[in-house]
């Protein structure tokens, strides 16, 4: 597995979920796209992008057996958290429950109790700041 990033082979990378670490093919295929708008950015944005974007929603929706319309893509899993959050109907005396991995910046965001369970992975830093 570890011959798939080129991580320093010296380093535990266990961050996958915040940022950074993509395997080797997906960042050749990141290249790939990017030559490809540079090349012409015009006829790639402008022309090429809704129609690309709605294909890989297509693809996507086969694979988690979706409806390609019910998909959006998002920069990041905090943009996608904040969108289902916000779109919430909550009521005083609604709990929203987590895990704390992720669900810690919520609390800004929403007006009721928000609960976590702690995940296996999660630091003494993250169990500390629950516990604030």
């Amino acid at each position: 597995m570890r011959k798939l990033f080129e991580l320093d082979p010296d380093l535990v990378f266990l961050n996958h979920g915040s940022f950074g670490a993509c395997p080797r093919p997906v960042t050749q295929a990141l290249h790939d796209w990017q030559r490809q708008m540079e090349r012409n950015p015009v006829e790639f944005l402008g022309r090429r992008s809704a129609t690309l974007l709605r294909q890989a929603r297509e693809q996507l929706a086969g694979f988690v057996g979706a409806q390609a319309e019910h998909l959006v893509f998002v920069p990041n899993a905090t943009t996608g958290v904040n969108i289902v959050a916000r779109s919430l109907v909550l009521q005083p005396g609604d709990e929203v429950l987590g895990t704390d991995a992720g669900i810690r910046r919520l609390r800004r965001h929403l007006a009721v109790r928000v609960c976590t369970t702690c995940c296996a992975l999660c630091s003494r830093r993250d169990r500390a700041a629950l516990r604030a």
